[in-house]
């Protein structure tokens, strides 16, 4: 492995972590760990920074997504779409 890039041992929890966010309590447990992280010296506060800003940037997406979603089938989840798609210009269609 590349001297530059980790071995997963070495990862911090926070980075196993963050790639299965899927729940409110799997999102309060990464930043949890990216806490943690910081306070072992793993992940420096930039970072860190940076973490919990796309964090909030997620959590943003959430709420639209619950406000401005439609339903989809029978189910209680909502998508959210962000343009039309049959509004998208076809590639090659000019």
């Amino acid at each position: 492995m590349s001297k530059n890039v980790p071995e997963k041992a070495n990862l911090p929890r926070s980075v196993e972590l963050a790639q299965h966010i899927r729940t409110g309590k799997d999102f309060a447990n990464t930043m949890g760990a990216i806490m943690a992280d910081v306070l072992s010296g793993k992940v420096t506060p930039q970072v860190a920074n940076a973490a919990v800003n796309a964090g909030g940037k997620l959590l943003k997406v959430v709420e639209m997504q619950i406000q401005y979603g439609t339903k989809q089938g029978s189910g209680q989840d909502k998508v959210l779409e962000l343009v039309d798609s049959t509004s998208l210009p076809v590639k090659g269609a000019e």
